[in-house]
C-alpha cells in the first residue's frame, strides 16, 4: 500500500480512515462494561456539543460513506442502528 501511496495512485488517509472505523466498530461491539460507560459517556458529551473522538467519527462517516451507500453509515458498518 505505501508504494501506491508513494506514486500518488492511492491517497494514504483511506488507510487511516478504515482502521479507525474499523476500531469504532469494535468499541461499539464490545461487551466490556467499562469500555461501555466510557463511550456513553463520549456520547453524552457530544449531545451538549463537546468535540470528541466518536463526534469525529461520526463527521469522518458522514463526510466520506453516506454519499456512496445512499444509507445510514453506521449500519453498513457495524449492523447497528444509527443512534450516534
Amino acid at each position: 500500500m505505501s508504494v501506491y501511496g508513494e506514486l500518488s495512485s492511492y491517497p494514504m488517509y483511506i488507510n487511516r480512515y478504515v482502521r479507525v472505523v474499523k476500531y469504532w466498530c469494535i468499541i461499539i461491539d464490545s461487551n466490556n462494561i467499562i469500555v461501555n460507560k466510557l463511550y456513553s459517556i463520549l456520547l453524552d458529551d457530544m449531545t451538549r456539543g463537546k468535540c470528541n473522538w466518536p463526534l469525529s467519527v461520526k463527521q469522518l462517516l458522514l463526510m466520506h460513506v453516506s454519499h456512496m451507500c445512499g444509507t445510514t453509515p453506521v449500519a453498513n458498518f457495524c449492523h447497528i442502528d444509527s443512534s450516534i
